[in-house]
């Protein structure tokens, strides 16, 4: 990500980061933000989307800070 210092304290609202998401993007992170901890597969079963696809989805997400990777290939909201 950019890392850009926004000052002490202060985080970027989720309000203005969402609107930027493909409807792929959003659509992925709301699946893992319903579910708490998920894997690509039950992420793939639930978006219609294929796996290869999810995989790009999840690198930009976590690129932008909204989701991390967990041991295991499990995915969480930050």
């Amino acid at each position: 990500a950019l890392n850009w210092d926004i000052g002490p304290g202060r985080e970027k609202p989720m309000q203005t980061i969402l609107p930027m998401l493909t409807e792929d993007e959003e659509r992925v992170f709301n699946i893992i933000s319903e579910a708490g901890k998920i894997t690509a597969d039950p992420i793939a079963e639930r978006s219609g989307m294929p796996v290869s696809a999810i995989a790009t989805v999840l690198l930009n997400l976590e690129l932008n800070g909204l989701i991390r990777s967990l041991p295991g290939r499990t995915y969480a909201t930050r």
